[in-house]
């Protein structure tokens, strides 16, 4: 072979070799993503994952189907995650919204990291729309606590119980101005005073609404402390159901937002979402329901 011959051989492994090189290298960076630092800023390229922020996106139809509704997320972080290393319980708040209390109960969630389920009257939602609005803008669920309170089967009460039409009546209601206010359909229903039977629940369910009652009471609307209230909310377990009040007669369950959050937290528990579930939990004194915690 001639000096030009393999001068010109060597050339042709050598480029073979560059692009055997550049072959490799393309398929490493494929494999996974390589940042190259530069003088204009940390990295040539930058992932960024938005969250949804649309309100009122339900995808349940079935009863007991597994629904996921996504309530939109507040703006900014209150506070850094926490470790929900034992699960969830959910935190609800009946009889809203009301002025006095509702925007700083909202305010006082937020600050402590923690968003809640308020089971509305549909007749202050419909006469005060912002504040149920709000409530789920805050990153808050709204549900149906009927029209204007009224016992459906009167057994707290010891008024009549009401008629098929007259329940469906206050169900309905309830759940048009919840939709109207927040553009966003609840899922479920608590009876005023727990007070319900079977056929309440039947109608519930042919309103779509699957009827939730609760595991602790935490009696906040009997003038207990501030420090007995937290006490009786923390002994709420795994999966458990908390029900309080939305109302300014009731500053006690305002002041106690912060402890019951630190002790939550302490305990390696987190403030869910309602979701429905075919397992059922058993209510502090009104029989199995079948919704419970879990994240949001």
């Amino acid at each position: 072979m001639s000096k030009v011959g393999h001068v010109h051989g060597w050339a042709i492994g050598l480029a073979g070799l560059v692009t055997f090189g550049l072959i490799v290298g393309t398929a490493v960076a494929h494999g996974k993503p390589v940042h190259r630092t530069s003088p204009s800023g940390p990295s040539a390229t930058a992932t960024a994952t938005a969250r949804p922020t649309n309100v009122g996106t339900v995808t349940r139809h079935a009863t007991h189907a597994r629904a996921v509704s996504t309530p939109a997320r507040p703006t900014g972080s209150a506070r850094p995650s926490v470790s929900c290393r034992n699960g969830y319980v959910a935190l609800s708040f009946d009889d809203g919204p009301d002025p006095a209390s509702t925007p700083r109960l909202l305010a006082a969630l937020r600050r402590a990291g923690l968003r809640a389920t308020f089971f509305d009257i549909g007749q202050r939602v419909a006469e005060y729309r912002q504040l149920a609005h709000q409530t789920v803008a805050y990153g808050n669920a709204v549900e149906d606590h009927t029209w204007d309170h009224r016992s459906l089967t009167g057994a707290s009460t010891r008024a009549p119980a009401l008629t098929a039409r007259q329940v469906i009546a206050e169900l309905d209601r309830a759940k048009r101005a919840i939709v109207s206010a927040t553009g966003r359909r609840p899922q479920f229903v608590r009876p005023p005073y727990g007070d319900t039977s079977a056929a309440v629940q039947r109608l519930a369910r042919m309103l779509g609404l699957i009827e939730v009652g609760w595991t602790v009471d935490s009696n906040d609307y009997t003038g207990i402390s501030t420090r007995q209230l937290v006490a009786t909310v923390l002994q709420v377990r795994p999966g458990g159901v908390v029900i309080m009040h939305d109302a300014g007669r009731i500053p006690n369950t305002l002041a106690a937002i912060p402890a019951i959050a630190a002790g939550l937290r302490a305990r390696g528990l987190c403030a869910g979402r309602l979701v429905p579930s075919r397992s059922g939990t058993p209510g502090w004194e009104h029989g199995t329901f079948y919704a419970g915690p879990a994240a949001w």
